[in-house]
């Protein structure tokens, strides 16, 4: 299982393209809801 992403999330700082590339992998990967993948995202739930 995996996940493609465009150059956008390259383009931006480390600590938020990770946060969006663990947000992206809560959907895909763990079933989350995109509410739960938001609040990944914003740094306020586990990664996983």
């Amino acid at each position: 299982m995996g996940n493609a992403t465009g150059r956008n999330i390259h383009q931006k700082p480390l600590d938020e393209a990770v946060r969006l590339a663990d947000a992206i992998t809560a959907i895909t990967v763990y079933g989350k809801t995109a509410d739960d993948a938001l609040q990944v995202y914003m740094g306020k739930e586990p990664r996983n």
